[in-house]
């Protein structure tokens, strides 16, 4: 028997919950207004029976930003500066932003995203014990497995996600690109017509989860082709992508877990900080035992002093009371006798000079 997977959907009012057995997907929302969104995610996968097994984060269409480019356009192809050429069309500056790039011949294709929305997000996946394996549009993760499945390669994939309609413009196994659009007569014809196919007067339609009627309006007046699989599932058809994925058997065409989001587990910034307050924590315990024996050594030592400042005092000055200040006491009973030595000394040399000049004049 098949185990189940389990993958997440990221939109713009919740987080959808996946467990899928293969065929059929099963759903539970998670709001985003809701209390704790990490831990009511991890709730809701360990109810499912999810085992701790890497997903994928699937986001939707509502959640990142598609841009076309042309090669031309960016010189230079590197991460920085593809990220600087598409900060202009986008809501974002580069710097809070995660992309990730196709480059072919006919052009480059950018999907963004926010990237403080899916570091937060991720924080709180890692809290629950949640590992994900890659950040991708769910709605490329469908279109590729519908390439892989069929052997006919459309002008455009038309498909449905919520109450949009997602427009995939392909050549061969590449996306040329990709938009949204309301789903009525006049917003699709004018993203069909003016934005994806232009004057293509050969194009194939494959139209896939709706009815290919409203297509079929919009193309009345062309020579285009459109074929229509109602039963076709956008959801099912990424999750078993999803699953691919996790199993290494390919790789998301475009993956936003990148850069400071692809560090995992210990490497990530909040483990770094929970790894460094701990230590501090515990630092600070140790210093305060280790305060608290050299402080009891200091009292044992002290005390044992007393016992023999008074061990002293009782033999020097027998049946008197030990005074507070034995130390002092002590001092000035040690300078009382030693004045008083040097007193007798005297003396005594003084009595020894009188009596060798009584010997002296008696001897005269």
């Amino acid at each position: 028997m098949r185990q189940p997977t389990f993958h997440l959907v990221a939109d713009t009012e919740s987080i959808h919950v996946c467990k899928f057995d293969g065929s059929r997907v099963q759903t539970e929302l998670i709001a985003w207004e809701a209390m704790g969104v990490g831990k009511a995610v991890g709730d809701a996968l360990r109810r499912m029976g999810y085992t701790g097994k890497p997903l994928v984060l699937c986001i939707s269409t509502s959640r990142c930003f598609a841009i076309q480019l042309k090669p031309e356009d960016v010189p230079d192809r590197d991460y920085r500066s593809l990220c600087f050429a598409i900060e202009s069309s986008l809501p974002l500056d580069a710097e809070n932003m995660v992309a990730d790039f196709e480059i072919n011949n006919n052009g480059i294709l950018a999907v963004a995203a926010e990237l403080e929305f899916l570091r937060r997000l991720l924080l709180e996946l890692r809290s629950q014990r949640v590992s994900v394996h890659s950040i991708t549009p769910l709605t490329l993760l469908a279109v590729d497995q519908y390439l892989a499945d069929k052997s006919e390669r459309p002008s455009v994939i038309l498909c449905q996600l919520g109450n949009r309609l997602e427009i995939i413009r392909c050549q061969n196994n590449s996306i040329q690109g990709w938009q949204s659009c309301d789903p009525d007569i006049k917003s699709l014809r004018r993203t069909l017509m003016m934005g994806m196919l232009d004057n293509n007067r050969n194009a194939t339609v494959s139209c896939f989860g709706l009815d290919a009627s409203l297509v079929n309006q919009v193309v009345a007046d062309t020579d285009w082709t459109v074929s229509s699989d109602p039963n076709w599932d956008l959801t099912s058809s990424a999750m078993r992508r999803a699953d691919s994925v996790v199993a290494s058997a390919v790789r998301p065409r475009l993956d936003l877990k990148r850069g400071e989001l692809a560090v995992d587990n210990v490497g990530s910034k909040a483990n770094y900080i929970q790894a460094a307050w701990l230590a501090s924590f515990m630092l600070l315990i140790a210093l305060n035992v280790g305060f608290w024996i050299r402080g009891s050594q200091y009292v044992a030592a002290a005390n044992e002093q007393k016992t023999i400042q008074a061990n002293i005092f009782e033999d020097l000055l027998p049946g008197q009371k030990a005074p507070v200040g034995i130390l002092s006491r002590l001092e000035s009973e040690l300078l009382a006798r030693q004045e008083q030595a040097r007193k007798e000394l005297d003396l005594r040399q003084s009595r020894t000079l009188l009596n060798a000049l009584h010997e002296l004049l008696v001897a005269l």
